[in-house]
């Protein structure tokens, strides 16, 4: 495990979007190996877990039931991630200036994705968003898409700048 946190954020749409939830989902346990400049990233897919649903952007507890909760990770893995045939997600990049340039292989797709950096203190933080369905991810959707999860995600990261 990696001395850090790695968070993706999610949102509802569609016209019963009330219904539903944003959520934050926190990645653990993923791994980071640092060659110089090489950065690679990487989780298994069942390491996507629901760590809260959000109210106006701020995480809050309590909003889901355990159904809620297991629902959740069950489609997740499922039908989002597909962890039963493509268990494994990595980012292979290069730390370049105040930017990560690489790649991202999420169900068996590669995609180039550029992410700006932040160093702070001894951490390198960085923030994306993109849409998976550049990967091939249709959003999940319910209610026959009355509710669904937009086309985007944003990724979140606080890693310490060196290996230990």
């Amino acid at each position: 495990m990696t001395d850090g946190t790695l968070h993706v954020y999610t949102w509802r749409d569609g016209l019963l979007s009330k219904l539903g939830h944003d959520l934050r989902l926190r990645v653990e346990p993923f791994e980071v190996v640092r060659d110089g400049a090489q950065l690679t990233a990487s989780c298994r897919a069942d390491a996507v877990r629901l760590e809260s649903a959000m109210v106006g952007g701020v995480p809050t507890a309590g909003l889901l039931s355990d159904k809620d909760t297991r629902d959740i990770h069950k489609n997740l893995d499922r039908d989002v991630l597909q962890g039963g045939k493509y268990p494994i997600i990595r980012y292979v990049g290069r730390v370049e200036g105040d930017r990560l340039v690489g790649d991202l292989e999420l169900t068996g797709k590669a995609r180039r994705l550029e992410i700006p950096l932040t160093r702070e203190g001894g951490r390198l933080r960085g923030q994306v968003e993109f849409a998976p369905s550049l990967w091939g991810i249709k959003p999940f959707k319910a209610l026959l898409g009355a509710l669904r999860i937009q086309d985007r995600v944003q990724v979140r990261f606080d890693l310490p700048e060196h290996e230990a």
